[in-house]
């Protein structure tokens, strides 16, 4: 069975992004999910009472194994810093990719969603361990200026980058997916979703029954694209 790798630099990541055609390629592939983090430099939505029962980090690794488990997919935390990814190496996710040998990897495209620089340095990681090791490479693209409030409202923290003149764009392909799953992925990740994942990702809506992709070379995804 071949294996899928999709990386995300922080567990709900994954949800939002690609949980419809994640599921899809797990009816027929071995799908591995990792966060590249624990996502411990995130907002906690908690109520006070269970943030002062487990901390954030954990709370954050035990919803993404809830969200996997809804994806079909294995779940891997690699424990990298939150906020710091773009001053570190690939080597974890290098290591990752040697271990699996997968026929295809799965990020972000290279808008990060919403510029956050997280996830762009992650799909600069993926994209040149693709292109050096020949794996097929699928980013994730979603309709223009989607996430362009999001950017506008994290310029000032300097979590995202600033500049960027282009969120989104049109798909190379488009996968139809069950919506369902991406409402339940999302569900799981409650100390971040805590009141509903439009409130902190407004747009969302738009994202119903397809999910796009940019992608290079061919992989188990050809089997699903519309």
């Amino acid at each position: 069975m071949a294996t899928v790798l999709a990386v995300f630099a922080h567990p709900d990541d994954e949800a939002w992004a690609a949980a419809g055609t994640l599921a899809r390629l797990a009816d027929h592939h071995r799908v591995v999910i990792a966060a590249a983090t624990a996502g411990e430099a995130g907002v906690d939505r908690r109520p006070p009472e269970d943030a002062a029962r487990q901390p954030l980090a954990e709370a954050r690794r035990r919803e993404f194994a809830a969200s996997c488990a809804v994806i079909g997919a294995e779940p891997r935390v690699l424990g990298l810093p939150d906020g710091a990814l773009e001053d570190l190496g690939p080597a974890a996710v290098e290591a990752l990719v040697d271990e699996l040998e997968p026929a295809l990897v799965v990020t972000l495209g290279d808008d990060g969603g919403y510029g956050h620089r997280d996830h762009l340095a992650v799909t600069g990681w993926l994209r040149a361990l693709a292109h050096a090791r020949g794996i097929p490479l699928a980013t994730a693209v979603f309709p223009p200026e989607l996430f362009r409030p999001i950017y506008r409202a994290l310029k000032k923290t300097g979590i995202v980058k600033a500049g960027l003149q282009t969120l989104g764009g049109e798909p190379a392909v488009r996968v139809t997916i069950d919506p369902a799953v991406r409402v339940a992925a999302l569900a799981c990740h409650r100390s971040q979703f805590r009141g509903g994942p439009m409130s902190l990702l407004p747009g969302l809506e738009q994202l119903t029954d397809v999910e796009g992709w940019d992608v290079t070379g061919a992989s188990p995804l050809d089997a699903i694209v519309d």
